[in-house]
C-alpha cells in the first residue's frame, strides 16, 4: 500500500453518532409496514427528544424479548450523553447478534467513545455485520480496513472483494461514493508500480472507471485524481491539460479542495495567463498550501513587471518552476 492512500484513508468514514431510522432488518416479519412503523415511531421520539416516552415503549419491548429494542435503548442513551448505559444496550445487542447494535457496537470500538479505543474489535464486529447482512457502509468499513491493514492485517485481494461490492455496478447493487473514490485510487496507484505492460492497461482501465462513478457521485477528490491522469497522461493516453482543467474545476464546484485550486493556477501559469495563476494560487494559499503561497508572495510580482514586454516574460517566466500537486 502506498503511502498516499494510507493517509487518505486511514481516517474512518463514518456515519458518526446519528440514529439510523431505518435499521437492517434480518428477519422477514420486520418487512411488516406495521412494524416498521412501531421502530420509526420510536426513533421519531428520541429525536425529538421525548426521551421518557420512548424508555417507557423500550422496556416492554426488552420484556418481549424484542432484540432490537437493545440498538433503539443504546442510542436513546447516546442522545443523553449516557456512555455506559449505550454501550451496555448495544453490547447485549450485539451478543444476539443483533446487526443494527453490532455494527453501532464497531463504531463506538473505532471511535473509543465511552470505551478504549480497540480497532481489532472494531473491525470484527464491521465485519460480522458486513457478511451477515450485507449492509453497505459495514462492507465500505471492513474493506477499508482491509486495505490499510487497520485493526488487521492488511490483505489487499480481500479488500478489494469487500470494496467492489459497494463500488463497482457489475459486482454489488448500492453503491458509495466513499468507496468507488477508495478503489479507484488503490487501482490507481497499484497500475503506476506495475512493471506488466497489459496489466498496467488493466488497472489504469479500471481505476479511471471507478473513479468517473465516484466522481458523478460528487467527490472531489476523484475528480482530482482524473484531473491527474488527464494532465500527465499517465493511462498511457496523450496528456491533455485542458480536460485535467475541467476535472479540477468540478472538484471547485463541489468544496473548493485546495489542490483543485493549487493545480487549476500550475495549468494557468503554463499558459502564461499569470494573473489567472495568481487567482488560483491566492485561494490555495488562503487555504495553507505553503507552494501557493510562495508563488503569490515571490513569483507573482516578479512576472507582474514584464508583462509589456514579451521578450522577457518568457525567459522570465521559465525560472519560476511549479509542479502540479496531483
Amino acid at each position: 500500500m502506498l503511502k498516499s492512500t494510507k493517509k487518505c484513508f486511514s481516517v474512518l468514514v463514518l456515519t458518526g453518532l446519528s440514529l439510523m431510522c431505518s435499521p437492517l432488518w434480518a428477519t422477514a416479519e420486520r418487512d411488516d409496514p406495521g412494524v416498521v412503523a412501531y421502530w420509526n415511531n420510536v426513533a421519531n421520539l428520541i429525536e425529538s427528544k421525548k426521551y421518557k416516552e420512548a424508555e417507557k415503549i423500550l422496556e416492554k419491548a426488552l420484556r418481549d424479548d424484542y432484540e432490537d429494542a437493545c440498538y433503539y435503548m443504546g442510542m436513546l442513551h447516546v442522545r443523553k450523553g449516557e456512555k455506559e448505559k449505550a454501550l451496555f444496550y448495544f453490547r447485549k445487542g450485539a451478543a444476539l447478534e443483533e446487526i443494527n447494535s453490532m455494527f453501532k457496537l464497531a463504531q463506538l470500538y473505532a471511535l473509543g467513545w465511552g470505551v478504549a479505543k480497540n480497532e481489532a474489535e472494531a473491525f470484527k464486529l464491521f465485519k460480522k455485520t458486513a457478511d451477515r447482512s450485507g449492509y453497505p457502509e459495514a462492507i465500505f468499513q471492513t474493506g477499508r480496513m482491509l486495505l490499510v491493514g487497520e485493526g488487521t492485517s492488511p490483505d489487499r485481494s480481500k479488500a478489494v472483494y469487500y470494496l467492489k461490492q459497494v463500488s463497482d455496478p457489475r459486482c454489488g447493487t448500492e453503491m458509495l461514493p466513499q468507496a468507488q473514490h477508495l478503489l479507484g485510487t488503490y487501482f490507481l496507484e497499484e497500475a503506476e508500480k506495475c512493471g506488466e505492460t497489459g496489466r498496467k492497461k488493466e488497472l489504469f482501465a479500471d481505476a479511471v472507471r471507478i473513479l468517473r462513478l465516484a466522481a458523478a457521485n460528487k467527490v472531489s477528490g476523484a475528480w482530482i485524481a482524473l484531473g491527474g491522469i488527464y494532465y500527465n497522461g499517465r493511462d498511457g493516453s496523450r496528456p491533455d491539460p485542458e480536460k485535467a482543467a475541467l476535472c479540477y474545476l468540478a472538484a471547485v464546484a463541489i468544496d473548493a479542495p485546495v489542490k483543485a485550486h493549487y493545480n487549476l493556477g500550475v495549468i494557468a501559469l503554463q499558459n502564461k495567463d499569470y494573473d489567472e495563476a495568481f487567482r488560483w494560487m491566492q485561494l490555495a494559499a488562503a487555504q495553507g498550501d505553503p507552494k501557493a503561497k510562495h508563488f503569490v508572495e515571490k513569483d507573482y510580482p516578479k512576472l507582474k513587471g514584464v508583462r509589456t514586454a514579451p521578450e522577457t516574460k518568457s525567459s522570465r517566466a521559465e525560472k519560476i518552476e511549479v509542479t502540479p500537486a496531483m
